[in-house]
């Protein structure tokens, strides 16, 4: 026999199922407009690996005579 109600994975207890806090364009719990810093922190390594780039570059060129 089994208990009623659904359980978790590991089968004790029930499952705490709550509703999403909001839903944008079908998708649950994402806000509408993401933050700055991600956007901030993709430049910023962006940016450092060109500078990089840039420097390997400039390090391995050979000195003018």
């Amino acid at each position: 026999m089994t208990r009623g109600g659904k359980q978790n994975a590991r089968g004790k207890g029930d499952l705490d199922v709550t509703d999403p806090v909001s839903v944008v364009d079908g998708i649950a719990d994402r806000t509408g407009r993401p933050r700055a810093w991600k956007y901030a922190l993709l430049a910023a390594a962006f940016v450092g690996w060109v500078a990089l780039l840039i420097y390997f570059a400039a390090a391995g060129a050979p000195r003018p005579l």
